[in-house]
């Protein structure tokens, strides 16, 4: 996260948007502790899968700062 503010200091940068890449399937777990590192100053896109995505859980991301969802389509990837 250091490295992230570093680089973004000199632009002036201070809020991120932080989108899980679909390498990582629905493991969401880098976004989810990379928001809670930003305390507020970023904004994430998290990859569910609609058919077990629950209510509490969608409020447990919007908690950490999650503001959209991206749903795979193309690519199959296996639930860790």
């Amino acid at each position: 996260m250091e490295t992230l503010r570093s680089l973004a200091l000199p632009n002036a940068v201070s809020r991120f948007v932080l989108v899980q890449p679909s390498f990582y399937g629905m493991d969401n777990t880098c976004v989810l502790e990379s928001l809670d590192a930003l305390n507020g100053n970023g904004r994430g896109v998290v990859v569910i899968d609609p058919a077990d995505a629950t209510l509490a859980q969608l409020e447990e991301y919007e908690r950490r700062d999650v503001c959209g969802v991206r749903l795979n389509f193309y690519s199959k990837v296996s639930p860790l």
